[in-house]
């Protein structure tokens, strides 16, 4: 499984290997993203239907969004390389080896939010500049205000969770070498996002018809509300855990391509 130094970096490649290797580790990668999203579950529960109305509940919300993949993504990054490498990817093992990176990890999660906030603010500015030219509703408006953002945002820093896991990188290293890594390949960043994306929004809507359909089954508010939930999570944790091992496989062949770096010495950083 090894990449050939300056080899060149192939969509079809990174699913296949991608689609191998969570298979292989189907429930330590799930078992590891599902704990990485769940604070957000945990929240959504916690406050009820309409918590995140509140604009504090919201804001906290949004911004768990962002996060928990990232950390679900440097988690599974360490298994995926200790794979490649041949070596048996424990799943306590793996939790060992990232307790020390958790805070650069959250660090970067942060770093990025704060980028797209910044490019929501600047997407808002201009928007409303153009308003009058292009009227729009509010909903539209908003729309546009985050998805601009958070794509380019998403392929120029799409390597920086395990960048900061596999080379131990800090935040600010982890973002300005995952720029580098990027460069030239983020249209097929781009694809990738979509591919994996779109059938996570099209599945997880149809799971939500089929939760909202039982509501009433129990005949419980709560009990309703937890099955609605729990749908929820698990659908989300199969996408985000495939979504971790792709991004894990392209920081892999990124750094083949551009580095001239092997399999083994990707690996050896975790000595």
């Amino acid at each position: 499984m090894a990449v050939a130094a300056g080899g060149s970096v192939r969509l079809r490649d990174i699913f296949g290997k991608s689609f191998r290797l969570y298979g292989r580790h189907f429930v330590d990668f799930s078992f590891l993203a599902a704990i990485a999203i769940s604070p957000f579950y945990v929240m959504v529960l916690a406050t009820g239907p309409t918590g995140l109305a509140s604009p504090a509940w919201a804001v906290m919300g949004i911004s768990m969004i962002l996060v928990s993949p990232l950390l679900a993504n440097g988690a599974i990054t360490y298994g995926v390389v200790q794979d490649l490498h041949g070596r048996p990817a424990d799943m306590l093992e793996t939790l060992g080896a990232l307790a020390p990176r958790l805070l650069p990890m959250i660090s970067v999660a942060i770093s990025l939010t704060l980028l797209v906030a910044l490019g929501a603010l600047l997407a808002a500015i201009l928007l409303t500049a153009v308003r009058g030219v292009l009227p729009m509703s509010d909903a539209a408006l908003g729309g546009w205000m985050l998805l601009p953002p958070t794509a380019v945002v998403l392929c120029i820093f799409f390597v920086a969770a395990p960048m900061c896991v596999a080379e131990r990188a800090g935040f600010v290293k982890s973002l300005w070498r995952s720029r580098l890594l990027t460069k030239g390949h983020r249209w097929q960043i781009f694809g990738t996002l979509i591919v994996i994306l779109v059938p996570d929004i099209v599945v997880s809507a149809a799971a939500r018809m089929v939760a909202l359909s039982m509501r009433g089954y129990t005949g419980r508010l709560i009990a309703d509300n937890v099955v609605q939930i729990a749908v929820s999570w698990i659908v989300e944790t199969i996408f985000i855990a495939f979504l971790s091992v792709v991004t894990a496989v392209f920081y892999y062949k990124l750094r083949a391509a551009k580095d001239g770096v092997v399999h083994a010495k990707v690996a050896d950083v975790f000595e």
